[in-house]
């Protein structure tokens, strides 16, 4: 010991080790997030260098999971997951693979890093993930091909898009007809249902964002807006998540791509979207009457519309139940909320065209003792609006709707007067 003090250098690298140990011991306080033990573990890897690991215990163990075990798991059966690795696949580089067996003794497949991906996104413990399955917490976040999660996101992200068929005459008819049966065939055309969605992250830093308060959501949570529609089978067709929390549904809805098209009239006439009264009815968006004391024909309208709009709540609800990672607020890097938040839906659209069971209850192991039960959706509060000056632009197509149910004398349903507004 004498002889590390009297010697400068191994003085220096002796305080080196000791600060960062004192840092790892303060890091494990459950206040701080993984975006700063991301910066730790990449710093600890240059001090302490490479380990040889045992990468395939977990993938044998995998292997003797029975079916119910797997879905809870990575919430989708075994083929499934073999058709989305075979799908995936062609967008992955393993060009490192010599490197990574040289290097720790065993590769990072590209199965196990869909293993571990889906794992965290059903809410799993990063660190218990890389302790399981024999990966350094700098290669689980690291951003380039040899990386575990980011690369298989973003491989899932170039696999599928989400957009509403324009240019599909057969799509649309087809999502037009399932709509119509929950309004019992009285307002056909209806090809997707939009609603905004608050998906909580935690309190961006001041390095990441301009206007850190521009992402505080009224409903006293730090988020992101998500602008989501969907059609009949709860399948997104349009999913935007790129405004901040304070956005209200209508300003993020002028800003939607989604919006730009229909005013360039790229949806066919005949065809149509739903929406809550935070948007302006037109006839290619249609919106219930607003306000009280509406008569009976108006509030029969909304009563046939709200029942083809369940569907976009049930389509959070579905997202929400299926991917643990969205039951309390995103703490990974600003720049991937949108990445993580898009590949989550599209996977639901991947085991909704699967037909996937959906597990019933949450998986005991994955939840938190800060976990939301509860879908927050961006609603606005309707009574600050002047209805009058927001809904100038009102549509024929409802005003015929209306009109429709009144000469066929269809009133809002005895069970439902609960929510009547006439």
């Amino acid at each position: 010991m004498g002889n590390i003090i009297r010697n400068p250098i191994m003085l220096q690298l002796f305080q080196m080790i000791l600060n960062t140990l004192a840092n790892y011991i303060d890091l494990l306080d459950d206040n701080h997030n993984e975006y700063e033990l991301e910066e730790y573990e990449y710093n600890r890897h240059r001090y302490f260098g490479n380990r040889h690991r045992n990468r395939a215990f977990a993938l044998n163990e995998v292997n003797f999971l029975n079916e119910s075990e797997f879905l809870k798991l990575f919430r989708m059966n075994r083929q499934d997951f073999e058709n989305l690795l075979n799908l995936i696949s062609p967008f992955m580089d393993d060009s490192n693979e010599g490197m990574a067996t040289r290097s720790s003794g065993s590769t990072v497949t590209i199965q196990t890093k869909l293993y571990v991906t889906l794992r965290w996104l059903a809410g799993g413990q990063y660190q218990d993930l890389c302790f399981a399955w024999g990966i350094s917490s700098s290669l689980f976040y690291r951003n380039d091909q040899c990386g575990v999660i980011w690369p298989i996101m973003e491989a899932i992200n170039d696999v599928f898009d989400i957009g509403i068929p324009f240019d599909d005459m057969n799509e649309l008819n087809r999502s037009s007809n399932e709509f119509s049966t929950y309004s019992h065939g009285e307002l056909l055309g209806c090809v997707t249902a939009i609603d905004g969605w608050v998906a909580k992250t935690r309190k961006p830093f001041r390095s990441e964002v301009t206007d850190v308060m521009a992402y505080r959501n009224r409903h006293d949570c730090w988020g992101l807006v998500v602008l989501a529609g969907c059609d009949a089978r709860c399948n997104f067709t349009m999913f935007s998540c790129v405004n901040s929390g304070s956005t209200n549904d209508t300003i993020a809805w002028e800003l939607s791509e989604v919006k730009r098209l229909l005013d360039i009239n790229r949806l066919p006439n005949q065809f149509y979207l739903i929406g809550d009264e935070a948007f302006q009815c037109t006839n290619q968006l249609l919106v219930p009457y607003s306000g009280r004391g509406l008569g009976v024909w108006k509030d029969s309208f909304n009563f046939h519309l709200s029942v083809m709009r369940q569907c976009i709540e049930r389509s959070f609800a579905l997202l929400v139940q299926r991917w643990g990672i969205l039951w309390r607020p995103l703490r990974c890097r600003f720049n991937r909320w949108t990445l993580v938040l898009t590949v989550c839906a599209k996977l639901h659209n991947y085991t909704i065209s699967r037909n996937t069971e959906l597990p019933h209850n949450r998986f005991y192991e994955d939840q938190s003792s800060i976990d939301e039960y509860e879908v927050i959706l961006n609603s606005n509060d309707f009574e600050e609006y002047d209805y009058q000056a927001s809904h100038v632009n009102v549509a024929n197509r409802r005003t015929n709707f209306t009109r429709e149910l009144e000469l066929k004398g269809i009133r809002r349903p005895n069970h439902a007067f609960m929510n009547s507004r006439a």
